[in-house]
């Protein structure tokens, strides 16, 4: 019941234009096509705070979000994805609950995802 409330809240947060995938177990993307890195932000707390709403009644589960934000197009998917699941991870680090946005150029994300192997 709570992977519905939060694809729900997704579903509401978002433009016609954005794209959401479910990743596996808790994890989802979204993509966020043709967004300043500002706008992504904004709607990376919007989002939480959707999905927050949603969680109360599974309280003490609470939302851990990464904005990776890109200045151009890494060679590969998996590359942006992992850039944003680090963010994600700093957030969890910390104690859970927030949003940390970070911006990247396609060249910083390739480094992370292969210091990260």
């Amino acid at each position: 019941m709570a992977l519905k409330g939060v694809s729900d809240a997704l579903a509401r947060s978002l433009r016609n234009t954005d794209v959401v995938a479910r990743l596996g177990g808790d994890e989802f993307a979204v993509l966020l096509p043709e967004t300043s890195f500002e706008s992504a932000t904004e709607a990376g707390h919007k989002i939480a705070h959707a999905i927050n709403a949603v969680l109360r009644d599974f309280s003490p589960v609470s939302v851990s979000l990464g904005v990776a934000w890109f200045e151009s197009v890494a060679d590969r998917f998996v590359d942006m994805v992992s850039a944003a699941d680090g963010l994600m991870y700093e957030i969890k680090e910390a104690g859970k609950h927030g949003v940390r946005s970070k911006k990247f150029s396609a060249s910083m994300a390739r480094l992370s995802s292969d210091e990260a192997a």
